[in-house]
């Protein structure tokens, strides 16, 4: 997603947000509708759009992806619980420091976090976003609580606690369907679609009527809370991307190959205050060795996994799916300027995706169709030749593609 697309889904959270504040100071909203409108989406709507994000194609790369990012969580959460006890070891209020310490290690990133991934990446940002969810139900149940009161319960009553989260339940449920490849019926797949569009407006409306409700006197807090709001919202985040990147970049150095983007910054992984982000990566499995690139296509399939790069060498065109649901496209136009546009990309069902390009000539969404025959086709509306594609090596390097097309 390039940056005029973020700024632009970005502006489009706030407005809700502002009709929830609105909505609030004229009185439509409240506080007892708000609360439940509140527990609707935490424990309705949100189970269901992650759900949602896990009905995609097998990918193993997205698998992997989903791991070392789960690894880098939990030794984010460890350094950050360590670096805040340090942090505010000196503070005389028992309480204060408490409070102080839990507010720096854990965010909201439940109620904000997924519906900021799903705002501004897809079921893709969603499918990621959850790592962050499984990392904070897992602290927050245990050390969290723990820092406030003594553990009375069992371990094992404590367990069944974290456990019975229905969005650590939803996500369970959506590994299972993701790896074993679960078929959900197209009823099913519509209602999960039309509870998933409610969800980010409804999230937005009611932190914005939540703000619009709070007093002056909320906004009072103690100079040592200051520091808290700057470990939460810069200084944990900025490391948490470090450790994602490091526990990423780890296992592709032997297994996959990593190609940096210098001209447009991506976000694999998004959650409430930066709690999950990573670099602009696109990042290829080189699993299936040699030059047999073809093979995952051979059989015929409703779901196929489309991360890789692909070119149509009649047209001069190709394009890349990355497994962050971003791409890149590239057409060496014989007679005018090149084209080299960047795009996200989500599933629509079967064996097609929706791909937005970032290209204001292209009006509407393409339609990336895959085949048995191992071809992919690029189709759109009337101002769009539909292309044909093969998949090619995962080394094609876009700009050598255009350069050779240009000669």
């Amino acid at each position: 997603m390039c940056l005029s697309q973020l700024a632009s889904q970005i502006a489009v959270i706030f407005l809700l947000m502002l009709l929830g504040a609105l909505a609030r100071q004229l009185g439509f909203l409240s506080p007892t509708t708000i609360n439940d409108l509140t527990n609707l989406v935490l424990y309705f709507l949100s189970p269901l759009v992650i759900i949602k994000a896990f009905l995609a194609p097998f990918s193993v790369t997205r698998l992997k992806i989903f791991c070392l990012t789960l690894v880098g969580v939990v030794i984010t959460y460890l350094v950050t619980i360590l670096l805040a006890k340090l942090a505010f070891a000196k503070v005389k209020d028992a309480n204060l420091r408490r409070i102080a310490t839990y507010g720096s290690i854990y965010s909201n990133n439940g109620f904000m976090g997924i519906p900021l991934a799903q705002a501004l990446f897809g079921s893709t940002g969603v499918f990621y976003g959850v790592v962050s969810m499984v990392g904070f139900n897992a602290f927050t149940w245990t050390h969290g609580v723990a820092m406030f009161k003594k553990q009375s319960a069992a371990p094992l009553t404590r367990l069944k606690r974290v456990l019975a989260n229905p969005n650590l339940i939803a996500i369970a449920s959506g590994i299972v369907i993701f790896t074993v490849q679960i078929p959900v019926p197209s009823m099913l797949t519509s209602f999960l679609d039309y509870a998933s569009a409610a969800f980010t407006p409804l999230s937005m409306i009611i932190i914005g009527s939540n703000l619009a409700g709070m007093r002056r006197a909320d906004l009072k807090v103690p100079p040592v809370l200051g520091a808290t709001i700057l470990l939460r919202n810069l200084v944990f985040p900025a490391l948490t991307i470090v450790i994602v990147i490091i526990t990423n970049n780890l296992s592709t150095s032997s297994n996959g190959k990593i190609a940096s983007s210098s001209s447009s910054t991506y976000s694999d992984e998004t959650s409430s205050n930066g709690k999950i982000a990573s670099s602009s990566s696109s990042i290829y499995s080189d699993e299936n060795g040699g030059n047999d690139y073809n093979n995952q296509y051979s059989q015929s399939t409703k779901k196929v996994d489309p991360i890789g790069m692909w070119k149509d060498d009649d047209d001069g065109a190709a394009l890349s799916f990355n497994g962050n649901g971003t791409g890149r496209y590239v057409y060496a136009d014989p007679t005018n300027s090149d084209t080299d546009d960047h795009f996200t990309w989500d599933y629509v069902g079967g064996n097609e995706y929706k791909v937005k390009l970032d290209d204001p000539d292209v009006s509407g969404d393409l339609t990336a169709t895959f085949h048995d025959d191992g071809t992919m086709t690029l189709s759109g509306g009337s101002d769009w030749n539909t292309e044909t594609f093969r998949q090619a090596s995962p080394n094609l390097d876009l700009d050598e593609f255009l350069e050779q097309h240009d000669n």
